[in-house]
């Protein structure tokens, strides 16, 4: 789980994976809905970041600590560091991003059945409902109004999804692909993107459209709903 991050894009003081949500924290709750699986739970951390000392989530036994890196590669490559000695070559290795607390126990259950037997492994994602624009970026006019930029052109959704997390791979083809893409100057967003890197083609499986990842703060108050109503269902 790479938790890395300042959140600086969340507008905040606080990283978006110490926010409180539902009485606990986002990283806690992201934390416990992993732990429908077995295995170890690596956590990448920020050098320095000591917030984690506060948090139940914590405590368990199958729950430890690595230093993380600037990028979200880095931090998944210490992680899967971490592991040498202990996971082998064709071991499953899911990465789960700790801003997403939402992700149904269904679902990553699912996603480890579907891929039990793949050589490679894939994601869970979903497909893309709205429509897609692609744009030229606004410049500031003479009032300094900014808007988000002009209509370029629409772009067709078929066959478009949303990845989603947790992504899961072979552990020894995960490692090798993210020291490629580091070594080539390559910053792979996702896990995915570093296999397909390689020349694979990921398989993709369906998951639940509220697998939501926080990325501001009114995404806490979507959270806090969608998990009211997940108890609720």
């Amino acid at each position: 789980m790479p938790a890395a991050g300042r959140g600086l894009r969340f507008g905040s003081d606080t990283p978006k994976q110490y926010c409180a949500l539902a009485g606990r924290t986002v990283i806690e709750l992201s934390l416990e809905r992993l732990m429908v699986l077995s295995g170890t739970v690596l956590v990448a951390l920020r050098e320095g970041d000591e917030r984690w000392r506060e948090l139940e989530g914590f405590s368990g036994p199958r729950v430890r600590r690595v230093t993380g890196g600037v990028r979200r590669m880095d931090s998944v490559l210490s992680a899967l560091e971490a592991l040498e000695g202990e996971a082998g070559e064709d071991d499953w290795a899911l990465v789960h991003d700790a801003a997403r607390p939402c992700v149904r126990a269904g679902d990553l259950e699912h996603l480890v059945d579907i891929l039990n037997d793949h050589p490679v492994g894939g994601i869970l994602a979903s497909p893309l409902t709205a429509t897609l624009k692609q744009i030229d970026p606004a410049v500031v006019g003479e009032a300094g109004m900014r808007a988000a930029g002009e209509v370029r052109q629409t772009l067709p959704r078929d066959n478009l999804w949303l990845a989603q997390t947790p992504q899961m791979f072979r552990y020894g083809l995960l490692r090798t692909a993210l020291q490629t893409c580091r070594n080539a100057g390559v910053d792979a967003t996702d896990e995915a993107a570093a296999i397909e890197y390689m020349g694979y083609a990921p398989a993709v499986v369906a998951g639940s459209n509220d697998n939501l990842k926080i990325t501001s703060a009114e995404d806490l108050e979507l959270a806090e709903i969608i998990l009211q109503a997940q108890r609720n269902s």
